[in-house]
Order: structure tokens, then sequence, then C-alpha cells
């Protein structure tokens, strides 16, 4: 989908890294998108309240 001229997004790249760890890791796409889209905006920690990322780097648990 990625690949497709069809479907347009609005931060590819971040699709792509999202689609990634997502691959990798156990955290759902959503947070993996909204970590990507923090990053690339220069935030260092992305706050969450699911527990399943307590300790992960790049999320913070509140």
């Amino acid at each position: 989908m990625l690949q497709s001229l069809a479907f347009e997004f609005e931060n590819r790249s971040a699709v792509y890294q999202a689609v990634q760890r997502t691959k990798q890791g156990q955290a759902d796409f959503s947070d993996y998108l909204i970590r990507a889209i923090a990053r690339q905006s220069g935030c260092s920690e992305t706050a969450t309240f699911d527990r399943k990322r307590l300790g992960k780097k790049g999320f913070h648990c509140l």
C-alpha cells in the first residue's frame, strides 16, 4: 500500500517506520505511528497511558 500511488499519506516515512516497528515490537501500529511523528517533530519521548509501553525507549507511561 505504501508503494502504491493510489494512496496518499501525510507522512509516508512515519507510516513506513510504524509498519516496521509494528512487525518487530509489541505495541499497536497507532502507538508506533504517533511515536514516529513525534520523533520527526523533535520530541524525545511520547507520553502514553498504555502500560505495555512502560519502560520502553521513547515512551513515557503516565
